[in-house]
């Protein structure tokens, strides 16, 4: 990507946290099971 692009970056559950999913420190779900990340990002110049 170039600078000030756009981009959209989807992991598929199974690279990602898959079938257990993510809990926090006490124990509720974060991110379910079998959950698509997706991240929506833009590149910016680095000075």
């Amino acid at each position: 990507m170039r600078d000030e692009e756009k981009g959209i970056l989807i992991i598929p559950y199974h690279l990602g946290y898959g079938r257990d999913g993510r809990l926090n420190n006490s124990g509720r779900v974060m991110i379910p099971p079998y959950m698509t990340l997706v991240y929506y990002m833009k590149t910016s110049r680095a000075t």
